[in-house]
């Protein structure tokens, strides 16, 4: 009877650590949805950009930083989406807090065009939750609301679903 009770404990006990590991989840599978939090910056073209809700058009959010080999590899998916996005939805990198001057010349070597701010308190990537791990990107509707976050490498497949979250066909 001992050993009996004491299989079904160990049993109880692996449901229950796999439930709550379950449930917790990784920060890329659990994302903090909700509201965006509205901000304004001065991109490196001296234009100044304003996140208000509602939004003119979706928005997509991408933290990145010139030392984060991930950022990198990503780079070019984001640029061709910025291209073929067809004025539908807005892309705004946001830099960890690099100096503009190497952020520039790093942009101009690689051809990335699409907006750049600099996000030098750390304040918004606090308010999106991309302060631990880069790049992070977010995902936010026409209404104001993250639909989706995805931590690390943006894939193919994730950007697309990303987009297709925040109601764009890619």
């Amino acid at each position: 009877m001992l050993r009996v009770l004491s299989a079904v404990g160990a049993v109880l006990l692996l449901v229950a650590a796999f439930l709550i590991l379950w449930q917790a989840g990784l920060p890329q599978n659990n994302p903090i949805l909700g509201e965006a939090v509205p901000f304004s910056a001065e991109t490196l073209d001296g234009e100044l950009l304003i996140l208000e809700i509602p939004l003119d058009k979706p928005i997509v959010l991408n933290f990145w930083a010139t030392w984060c080999k991930p950022c990198l590899v990503e780079m070019p998916r984001l640029e061709q989406a910025y291209h073929e996005a067809d004025d539908q939805w807005l892309l705004v990198g946001v830099n960890a807090r690099e100096d503009p001057a190497q952020i520039r010349a790093w942009l101009d070597d690689n051809r990335v065009t699409f907006p750049i701010i600099i996000d030098s308190t750390g304040e918004i990537a606090v308010s999106y939750g991309a302060q631990t791990q880069l790049p992070t990107t977010v995902f936010i509707d026409r209404q104001g609301n993250i639909r989706k976050i995805v931590y690390g490498l943006l894939s193919e497949n994730t950007l697309k679903d990303g987009l297709d979250a925040i109601g764009i066909e890619k």
